[in-house]
């Protein structure tokens, strides 16, 4: 397993991994063109990482941006997304990715603030911040629009109901 940047020649390949993510994570309807051009943004404004598999399979991708404070002019660096695909979860890629991650915070010398975003096994996509030496600092609640729209089922019902 090794980490790099993105290139344009990776988009598609960002593109799939980015999919099934939504698949498993989705709260509302996937627009593809949308997707495919925050990719682009992500890479020419910020930085797309990847785990390449040995033989060369994108194993996961983590973005990061350069964001402020609401309260501040200081900087720090903030994903959009960070996602092992399934068949790669045994594998080191995900913590190679988060220290990817704190070596560009180090570099550019800034906070890392990275999140779990997703109603599906947050306690354990968490334990992998904590276990990669992050400190919690919140958390996210979400309010679906209605008492009617239960979290408790599966994120295809979810989302099919949030249409």
């Amino acid at each position: 397993m090794k980490i790099r940047l993105a290139t344009k020649g990776d988009d598609e390949g960002v593109l799939k991994l980015l999919v099934a993510m939504h698949d498993e994570n989705g709260m509302a309807p996937i627009d593809g063109t949308k997707v495919f051009m925050a990719i682009q943004a992500m890479r020419r404004d910020g930085w797309i990482y990847l785990a390449e598999s040995s033989s060369g399979k994108l194993a996961g991708s983590l973005s990061l941006t350069m964001g402020e404070w609401w309260y501040s002019t200081e900087k720090f660096l903030g994903d959009r997304w960070l996602f092992v695909h399934p068949d790669y979860r045994k594998t080191p890629a995900a913590c190679m990715l988060i220290r990817a991650a704190k070596d560009l915070s180090r570099e550019v010398g800034v906070m890392l603030c990275l999140g779990v975003l997703s109603p599906v096994d947050p306690d354990r996509k968490s334990a992998l911040y904590l276990r990669a030496g992050m400190v919690p600092v919140g958390g996210m609640f979400l309010y679906a629009g209605s008492e009617e729209k239960s979290w408790d089922r599966s994120v295809a019902t979810m989302t099919a109901t949030l249409r």
